[in-house]
């Protein structure tokens, strides 16, 4: 860890910005036309750049590994036996006839552009066909995987694989998995880092058309990338909400039966992830002694305040943004403002808790023009509600 400041130059304006960062911190900000290293620790920025430093709870997380601009994902099938010991496929009969090159064609364009879309540019996966894992009885979902690791190509960055058996009622879908890559160097290659991604065979069941399911593919992508479940059940592990990409990402099917993508992310993936600066949050600290009103533009947008947060304690933070019933999230009955609590601390099921506050599952109800909503000793009240969300955050006991 070093103590780095910043000049940057952003939509022609200056300012200095500095923190405790990894040096892999500044790969997160394609915004920074330039960098000027000066050793000091000073915490004001203006035009736009938060005037205090971020919390710690965002520093830790800030500062790890942002998404790679370019993926390449390699498709494999694990091709279940009829009779098979992985409690996971149980005796459901099903088998599909998967083929490694169909299955890529049938997903390649769209997810790519899914992920194109929702980063703005900034994350571009590519696919290709690798080969089939003939499964014996013994083998399991994991040892496919890790055959299909071990055979993937020395260029492959993750490997996906699709089993041509369902399974049973009661389990994941699939899972995903980053491995080693947040601390590989030279060599960042699946079969050194093991970061990849499994679905079951449902959601290539021809009874879905054309086009296969693809939000629970999408969904494994994001925890390839480290992204944590949010909105989840914490007694069950269920996902709760339909508000994000890595909650219940079949949410927009529950509106319209022909979708077949996710929706979009929340702010703080997407702080996660390098696609949305810190340039772009307005902080809140715990000594705050005045209220303080902004304007939120759509989180998932391309530019302008898109995220408050809120400063618990080391751990703990809360986060606001403004959701645009568009796009991905046009599942929503109307645009409003989200709001999570974000604890870093490890919890049971996930490395950071991500849980939706205010309205109950699926959490689709956000707050509109005249609600309020007090949490941890503040209280948010949202003022208006049109192409930007104007929002009071004031201590609760003034």
């Amino acid at each position: 860890m070093s103590t780095i400041s910043a000049v940057v130059l952003r939509e022609g304006r200056w300012c200095r910005w500095s923190a405790d960062h990894r040096h892999r911190t500044i790969a997160k900000a394609p915004w920074l036309a330039a960098i000027v290293l000066t050793g000091t620790s000073a915490g004001a920025c203006a035009g736009g750049v938060p005037s205090t430093a971020l919390p710690v709870a965002l520093e830790r997380f800030v500062s790890d590994r942002a998404a790679p601009s370019i993926d390449s994902i390699e498709v494999w099938i694990c091709d279940v036996p009829d009779v098979t010991a992985d409690p996971l496929y149980g005796d459901l009969p099903l088998r599909l006839a998967l083929d490694p090159a169909v299955v890529t064609g049938q997903i390649a364009d769209r997810t790519s552009d899914y992920f194109s879309t929702i980063s703005h540019g900034l994350y571009n996966p590519s696919f290709s066909a690798g080969a089939t894992i003939e499964m014996s009885e013994g083998d399991t979902a994991e040892t496919c995987l890790d055959a299909a690791l071990d055979r993937s190509s020395t260029t492959t960055t993750v490997v996906l694989a699709v089993a041509t058996a369902e399974h049973v009622a009661g389990t994941s879908g699939g899972w995903g998995r980053p491995g080693s890559w947040f601390d590989c160097s030279t060599d960042c290659a699946a079969r050194t880092t093991r970061r990849a991604a499994y679905v079951g065979a449902s959601d290539f069941n021809p009874d879905w058309g054309a086009v296969p399911l693809l939000d629970l593919i999408e969904h494994e992508i994001g925890h390839t990338l480290g992204l944590p479940h949010s909105g989840i059940d914490p007694d069950d592990g269920s996902y709760l909400s339909g508000l994000d990409l890595m909650s219940n990402s079949a949410a927009p099917r529950h509106h319209d039966q022909a979708r077949r993508d996710a929706p979009d992310t929340l702010a703080i993936n997407r702080l996660d992830l390098g696609w949305l600066p810190v340039a772009d949050i307005e902080v809140i600290s715990g000594d705050t002694d005045t209220d303080t009103d902004f304007a939120l533009s759509p989180s998932t947008g391309v530019d302008g305040r898109r995220l408050a947060i809120i400063e618990l304690d080391a751990h703990r933070v809360i986060s606001i943004e403004f959701l645009a019933a568009t796009g991905f999230d046009d599942h929503f009955e109307h645009s409003g403002v989200a709001v999570h609590l974000i604890d870093d601390r490890p919890g049971d099921r996930e490395l950071r808790l991500q849980q939706p506050l205010g309205a109950g599952p699926p959490h689709l109800d956000l707050l509109q023009a005249g609600d309020e909503l007090e949490v941890e000793g503040w209280r948010i009240r949202v003022n208006d509600v049109g192409a930007t969300a104007r929002v009071a955050v004031t201590a609760a006991d003034r």
